[in-house]
């Protein structure tokens, strides 16, 4: 790497919106070398001066630290805040972790192929055909583009690769075959963790009917139709708008079937279920807000009552 710049600082930090997260600020003659430096690390860019990273096995910490010891080697100066310094400090455990037998190490390497898969799916490298719950977790199909079919079982840190298939038609066939009635048109619906994961309220990307969690600048496969997207928050304020796009696309089913489009039917179902999906997300969340817990709280005239009640001391 060409000699840096003097005055060139990095600090790392973590991000205020999620505990974990990690945000490296860039002052000085940025060159595409210290920024390609943080991307190797897991950095997203979220602005001119600011980059992000946000993994789904809250180890940013960690691979935090591993960017500070690289960006020092190239002679960079790299400055850590004390909040970040002790969460690195901090050995940080799941809790009951399904694998106890797996040291640390191999915990970190299996997290590391499930990054690998979620930012797949993310930038729309491998795209889920189909999902389902097999009784424990969460299975899915997909393809790689330019690349081989898989199966893919379990959900956000521990989701593996399980299969490989020449192309889609035998993994969807043998998918069916497992999965039977319990399987659904496209992905699974986000995680929390993998919605918080995609970024920061500042990192999404608005669209028209909600935000989406992919890092800021970066293409989503599903931009045309973002109902399908797994990483979208519908905005409540636009329900109408999804019930407006549910009938529709119940009524282009309808004729496509009459007509004996079945090709059509097909994507067009996918988008359905996208859609029914972002309606339930903000039913979910609107009947959380709803839920009222009584705290006993008394009412003034109870307040009253009981002032009234109490007898002044003799003199």
């Amino acid at each position: 790497m060409p000699h840096p710049e003097p005055d060139l600082h990095i600090r790392l930090d973590l991000l205020h919106e999620r505990s974990s997260a990690v945000t490296a600020t860039i002052t000085g003659a940025s060159t595409h070398i210290v920024r390609a430096l943080l991307a190797a690390h897991g950095f997203e860019p979220l602005d001119d001066t600011t980059m992000v990273m946000a993994r789904i096995d809250r180890e940013e910490p960690h691979y935090a630290q591993q960017a500070e010891r690289a960006l020092r080697a190239e002679g960079i100066a790299v400055d850590i805040t004390p909040e970040l310094r002790d969460e690195i400090d901090t050995e940080w455990m799941w809790a009951n972790y399904p694998m106890p037998w797996c040291s640390r190490e191999e915990i970190r390497e299996l997290s590391i192929d499930a990054q690998q898969i979620f930012d797949a799916i993310r930038y729309g490298r491998l795209i889920i055909h189909a999902h389902a719950h097999d009784g424990w977790t969460t299975v899915a199909v997909g393809t790689y583009r330019n690349g081989p079919s898989i199966h893919l079982h379990g959900e956000n840190h521990l989701r593996t690769e399980t299969t490989q298939y020449d192309n889609p038609a035998k993994a969807i066939a043998e998918f069916d075959r497992l999965y039977g009635d319990a399987v659904r048109p496209g992905p699974a619906p986000a995680t929390t963790t993998e919605r918080h994961a995609g970024g920061s309220a500042d990192c999404r990307r608005k669209v028209s009917i909600g935000a989406c969690g992919r890092a800021f600048g970066t293409p989503c496969f599903h931009e045309h139709v973002p109902f399908r997207c797994p990483m979208l928050w519908p905005d409540p304020a636009q329900r109408d708008r999804l019930v407006e796009i549910r009938d529709s696309l119940l009524a282009r089913i309808a004729e496509a079937e009459h007509e004996g489009w079945f090709g059509e039917v097909e994507g067009l179902q996918v988008s359905l279920a996208g859609a029914e999906d972002k309606l339930a997300q903000l039913d979910a969340e609107q009947t959380r807000r709803g839920t009222a817990v009584d705290l006993g709280m008394p009412t003034f005239a109870q307040i009253a009552i009981r002032t009234s009640d109490v007898e002044e001391p003799a003199p």
